[in-house]
């Protein structure tokens, strides 16, 4: 992740935060390559403030616009970020953009399918025929929640549940 050679010392986020812990200061061994989930950016303090560092963020549309996204930017200041998504953004939602700047490569979907990397995906809109069995189904419904005394709390808990789960 660090510029400057992709050679050297492996160097983990735990690692810089241990030496800030132990009153070390900032430490960062150039050159090297630190790897991270985003997970590991709970707090916004400064790690390193050098400017050969890279961030690539994979999948970067899933992560990028919270506060461990904004802890990570503040813990590597000066760095250059760098995102790849491979999810199709829709129109006017386009944040990795707008965190990002403008595309460098876009390959889409008709490409791979055309470089024979993806099989063509075709969409039939059908709307399936239903029919209902029972006409009566919510009175019955009715009736056996009835039948079940169930309490007050019981029955809010059993409606919200059904209506979770049948609209």
């Amino acid at each position: 992740m660090v510029g400057g050679g992709l050679h050297g010392l492996i160097v983990s986020v735990e690692f810089w935060l241990e030496q800030e812990q132990r009153g070390e200061g900032h430490a960062c061994p150039a050159p090297a390559r630190c790897t991270a989930r985003i997970h590991k950016f709970q707090t916004p303090e400064m790690l390193c403030d050098r400017r050969d560092v890279i961030v690539m963020n994979d999948e970067a549309h899933r992560s990028q616009y919270d506060t461990l996204a904004v802890n990570m930017r503040s813990a590597l200041p000066n760095a250059l970020f760098l995102a790849f998504t491979g999810t199709p953004l829709i129109a006017g939602e386009e944040r990795t953009r707008e965190v990002f700047g403008d595309y460098v490569s876009i390959y889409d979907f008709q490409q791979s399918v055309e470089d024979g990397a993806t099989v063509p995906l075709f969409y039939e809109n059908r709307t399936p025929e239903l029919r209902l069995e029972n006409p009566n189904l919510n009175d019955d419904i009715y009736a056996l929640i009835e039948e079940a005394e169930l309490s007050e709390d019981a029955e809010q808990r059993l409606e919200r549940e059904l209506s979770a789960r049948l609209t």
